[in-house]
């Protein structure tokens, strides 16, 4: 019963995002999954794994789904230091929002494990976002290793 209670806590109820938790089944199930900035949704209840890399975030059925969802979530929370002060802007009135110039940072070996037809479709997507006016800049993060390294720090 406690393992079902905190497993429910850490990848259910509250969507936990410390290592895709959220963005990972979303992928394989055609549903969205949001792992929004640190602080922006408040942790409280949740099962702490690490409390730099906490994050919650929601699964629903379209960005714009998401983007309401997020506006109901975020926000401080009294009694949670982790949360973020700032203002949660209208996240779905910002959707239409004009895309022109938004830098994409792109590390290309990260794609090297996909699979030839999902490496071509997202090669057509960063295309069409420079169509549109988007800038696509290429980077190298550290590699997964070191960057499992660095979060357990």
């Amino acid at each position: 019963m406690l393992v079902s209670r905190i497993l429910s806590t850490v990848i259910g109820t509250n969507q936990a995002d410390n290592g895709g938790s959220v963005r990972n089944p979303a992928s394989v199930c055609n549903v969205v999954g949001l792992k929004p900035t640190h602080g922006r949704i408040s942790t409280e209840g949740m099962f702490p794994r690490a409390y730099s890399i906490d994050h919650a975030g929601p699964l629903t059925r379209t960005v714009k789904d998401a983007a309401i969802v997020l506006r109901v979530l975020a926000g401080h929370r009294d009694g949670d230091t982790t949360t973020s002060r700032r203002e949660v802007p209208d996240y779905e009135a910002e959707l239409d929002g004009p895309v022109q110039g938004t830098k994409f940072g792109i590390d290309r070996e990260l794609t090297r494990v996909a699979e030839p037809a999902v490496t071509r479709v997202f090669e057509r997507a960063l295309t069409k976002l420079e169509e549109i006016g988007c800038e696509i800049v290429e980077l190298s993060l550290p590699t997964p290793e070191e960057m499992t390294v660095a979060m357990y720090l």
